[in-house]
């Protein structure tokens, strides 16, 4: 799910990248590709950006897992 999620948003970023470097701009000024996005691709981007999980979620996941195979150790 959540390589999915990436590659996804890899996509969308690759796409605004070639709109940005393709588009003419201010010479050494320092763009988002954010805002080389349509609005329907910003949308999805920021969707999918806030179904990944977040730190302490992953955090807690990496807890859980360390104290299963502490469990799994002591048997």
């Amino acid at each position: 799910m959540v390589g999915n999620t990436i590659k996804r948003m890899e996509e969308i970023s690759s796409i605004a990248a070639e709109r940005m470097n393709s588009a003419a701009h201010q010479p050494n000024m320092q763009y988002a590709e954010i805002l080389f996005m349509t609005q329907d691709e910003a949308t999805e981007f920021l969707a999918l950006r806030l179904s990944l999980p977040t730190q302490g979620q992953e955090r807690q996941a990496a807890r859980a897992r360390i104290d299963q195979k502490i469990k799994a150790r002591q048997k």
